[in-house]
């Protein structure tokens, strides 16, 4: 089983968003867990369902200086 936890540090830009979908298909983690996200929760779990087809999700909205966290498995 794979686990990666990253601090992604914004994943506001498709940049960053181009960089989580890459990791996700070269890695194919179990888990990804995000810290410092700086986005909406809906925002984060519609990008990783994008990368990742048939992804459970769950995340908390950044807040202020609190930057977000979310994380994305893989239910099989």
């Amino acid at each position: 089983m794979k686990i990666i936890s990253w601090n992604i540090r914004g994943s506001h830009g498709p940049q960053k968003r181009r960089l989580l979908k890459r990791k996700i298909s070269t890695e194919k983690p179990a888990v990804i867990f995000l810290q410092e996200t700086k986005c909406l929760s809906e925002e984060i779990c519609r990008t990783g369902s994008q990368a990742w087809r048939g992804c459970l999700a769950a995340a908390v909205d950044a807040q202020g200086a609190s930057g977000g966290l979310a994380i994305l498995w893989d239910p099989h």
